[in-house]
């Protein structure tokens, strides 16, 4: 990799390892190479930071105060710290996605943003420096640079190499480094569009193919594919999973106090193939005995009127349906014209009116539980590809999965950062705990192996349900993985 370095950035190295030994610290860490790149001071970074209104006296007055002075020079070369050779890893990274050959003090500079959980990365962030406007300076700088020279000074042209992809998701913490450019797809220029509705991005990817990857409910992906009606190919990463024993919602005066007096009930639900609804139904016919087929079904909007019809997928003649359009299912509830609701949003009468109440209200109690007996953790979306896009540039599936992986990896890590909560959950350390107990060291498993078994279990219960006619083999929707661990 050294090889690749400008002079600048190699004087950054060497630099680096003298404010080491200067300190009297054993190793370079990411706060040394920062270090370095103040007093080389005449690189690209130098002038970013200048540019930023970052002064280098600031920068050493801040790291030395972070990280204070050893007590003994080391004797022999220091090493880099892993983290300081992520940077230096990451550095080759930008370079890449900029089109560069080279690794400059500006690559080493946006390294040391995007490894983030370092000391330099820490004090950056705390001066204003994001990787965003970061990078909107290099470009500028050596927009510059080779306009002074007599080249073409276009930032844009940076792509010309990239492929670009439009992703449409909804604003999850284990996609923000994704969406913030900390994470990037090797060979894609991706422009993120945050969503906040499921629905909105299902229907407009359904019925217009209006992106190139985009979130999808598994249980439409599985039906339409099951049925031959689905341009689209799956990426076995699943953007939302989410326990459901807490969206059974019932009228005080039905009376209903457990799940078998669910039978021979009108209940609400948003679309009968919704994925939550199928997995609610999974739930209350394996765990609790409810006989599926004495409920009377009424599907509508749950706090507003109507339903995207790209969703729409029809069980077969057996299943009692009645479709409403021009009243809410929240607004049937409480008047007990449903006896119960189920799905993946709450209606708007619960907690304002008493009529409206939980099934479960230990929802969470009876979720842990039954995980520990059943190991699923329900998948509700995946993420999809479109086919004719997908066969042209088969490449993407892996760029994606691993960046889909990685900014997971980064959410879990920012997330468990302890000296302050990241999030606005006063028992957030706690919450922590009580999902490694549960879960292990990764409580989002990507891939398909990881999740075959809850996989399988949504088909089953599809075929069950009487939405798919035979049991899909997974491998017909989601596309193969080239993946090599090291």
């Amino acid at each position: 990799m050294f090889e690749r370095f400008t002079e600048p950035a190699r004087r950054v190295v060497i630099l680096a390892q003298e404010e080491a030994k200067r300190l009297k610290h054993s190793a370079v860490g990411t706060e040394h190479i920062l270090l370095g790149i103040i007093r080389e001071g005449e690189g690209v970074a130098s002038k970013v930071l200048e540019s930023l209104n970052i002064s280098s006296d600031r920068v050493r007055v801040e790291i030395e105060t972070a990280i204070g002075r050893g007590e003994r020079a080391p004797y022999e070369e220091v090493a880099f710290t892993p983290r300081a050779k992520k940077v230096l890893q990451l550095a080759l990274d930008e370079a890449r996605g900029l089109g560069h050959n080279y690794i400059g003090t500006e690559h080493l500079l946006l390294g040391l943003i995007r490894e983030g959980e370092g000391v330099a990365g820490r004090v950056l962030e705390v001066m204003g420096a994001d990787l965003e406007r970061v990078r909107v300076q290099v470009w500028y700088l050596l927009g510059q640079e080779a306009g002074k020279k007599g080249a073409v000074a276009d930032p844009s042209q940076r792509t010309m190499s990239m492929l670009r992809v439009t992703l449409a998701c909804g604003p999850y913490d284990r996609t923000e480094a994704l969406r913030s450019g900390v994470v990037r797809p090797e060979g894609i220029d991706l422009n993120y569009v945050a969503i906040q509705s499921p629905p909105e991005i299902f229907a407009r990817m359904v019925a217009n193919q209006a992106f190139d990857v985009s979130e999808m409910s598994c249980a439409h992906a599985l039906i339409r594919k099951g049925q031959g009606e689905f341009p689209f190919v799956a990426l076995p990463v699943f953007p939302s999973r989410m326990f459901r024993h807490g969206f059974i919602f019932v009228n005080t005066k039905a009376g209903i106090r457990g799940p078998k007096d669910l039978e021979g009930k009108r209940v609400g639900v948003p679309e009968y193939s919704q994925t939550a609804a199928v997995w609610i139904r999974g739930l209350l016919q394996h765990e609790y005995g409810v006989a599926l087929e004495t409920l009377r079904w009424v599907t509508g909007g749950v706090n507003a009127p109507g339903r995207p019809d790209a969703l729409v997928n029809r069980p077969d003649e057996k299943v009692s349906i009645t479709r409403v359009q021009d009243r809410t299912l929240n607004d049937l509830l409480v008047e007990g014209e449903i006896d119960a609701l189920i799905g993946a949003r709450k209606p708007a009468a619960f907690g304002k009116d008493a009529r409206v109440v939980r099934l479960f209200p230990n929802y969470r109690e009876l979720e842990r539980e039954y995980y520990r007996k059943t190991g699923i953790f329900p998948i509700m979306h995946t993420l999809v590809i479109r086919e004719a896009f997908y066969q042209e540039h088969r490449w993407i599936a892996e760029s994606l999965y691993k960046a889909f992986v990685e900014s997971k990896a980064w959410c879990l890590t920012q997330m468990r950062f302890s000296s302050s909560l990241r999030y606005t959950l006063p028992w957030l350390q706690a919450d922590l705990d009580e999902m490694a107990e549960v879960f292990g060291s990764d409580p989002w498993p990507y891939g398909l192996e990881a999740n075959r078994h809850v996989l399988s279990t949504l088909v089953q219960y599809l075929v069950e349900q009487r939405l798919l006619r035979r049991s899909l083999p997974l491998e017909e929707l989601f596309v193969p993985l080239t993946l090599i661990g090291e």
